[in-house]
């Protein structure tokens, strides 16, 4: 198998370290990724959340991803964590036949002053995420690069923690990942109560594809498509989503973008036409 590691403090985990793993997924031959929240950084003196809670939202946050897995390994040993350390137990427990090191660009000017840095690349494949205002960083040509054009720093995120209510930021820290798993649930049941038909969801996170979720329903004539899209503003604009588009110009088959969320609305003669579920499957889902 080919295994990658993305380690880190995830302190706290936002939606740059989501797009860092859907690009490596999609970049790379990868049969598991492994997240590892690290219990103490050797780097760092402290942090602002507790590991345990570093940990959970780690879950949380990954939680829809394939080929993904949250490990405990570090925040359990309750110590210090270097990385050939982690690495040397995850290669002794799935045997690899590639590993690869995920990291950002801001790591390298640090690298060399790892532990046992020269076993350490002997025995991966150091994968670099390039981060605004760390161009400059001279590269390595056996390294893999992959651009990103999202800053994956954590610092902006916690001094706006620091700024509010402790209850509050788990609040927060999951708003700031652009996790639309509440807002799934809630247009399921919208279109659902609403008396829209065969309701599918489909998660196309790290596909290849515009959005994260593609949610396709049934209404039962161009009216029902209309009062369904209103009611979808209705119940989900004082939750905070956003609608960045919305196309009704044919009511035969509505369109809202969410962003990380596509909504189709279609009466039951176009989604037979159309078919844009088994498209999306087929072109998607089940192509290697």
């Amino acid at each position: 198998m080919n295994l990658a590691l993305f380690g880190g403090s995830f302190d706290p985990v936002h939606k740059g370290h989501n797009k860092l793993v859907r690009l490596a997924l999609k970049s790379l031959d990868i049969d598991l990724l492994v997240i590892m929240p690290a219990f103490c950084n050797p780097f760092k003196d402290k942090t602002l959340l507790d590991s345990k809670t570093r940990l959970r939202l780690c879950k949380k946050a990954f939680s829809s991803f394939d080929r993904v897995e949250v490990s405990d390994y570090e925040v359990l040993k309750k110590d210090k964590s270097y990385t050939i350390d982690t690495v040397r137990y995850l290669k002794e427990k799935f045997k690899p036949k590639k590993f690869y090191l995920l990291l950002g660009e801001d790591n390298l000017k640090s690298l060399e002053s790892w532990k046992d840095y020269k076993d350490l690349k002997k025995l991966v494949s150091f994968v670099v995420f390039s981060r605004h205002g760390y161009e400059e960083v001279s590269r390595d040509s056996k390294f893999i690069y992959i651009d990103m054009d999202e800053d994956i720093s954590s610092s902006s995120i916690r001094k706006r923690l620091e700024s509010i209510k402790k209850d509050l930021w788990e609040e927060e820290i999951l708003k700031s990942l652009g996790e639309n798993m509440d807002y799934l649930e809630s247009i399921k049941t919208v279109l659902e109560d609403k008396k829209a038909s065969n309701v599918e969801v489909l998660n196309l996170k790290d596909k290849d594809y515009i959005s994260d979720y593609v949610v396709v329903a049934t209404a039962m004539a161009p009216k029902h498509a209309e009062g369904l899209l209103n009611y979808l503003k209705d119940d989900l604009k004082p939750k905070g989503a956003k609608f960045y588009a919305v196309d009704d110009s044919n009511s035969e088959w509505i369109i809202a973008d969410l962003g990380e969320i596509i909504v189709h609305i279609l009466t039951e003669e176009y989604r037979n036409k159309y078919q844009l579920e088994d498209f999306l499957k087929e072109e998607f889902l089940t192509r290697k």
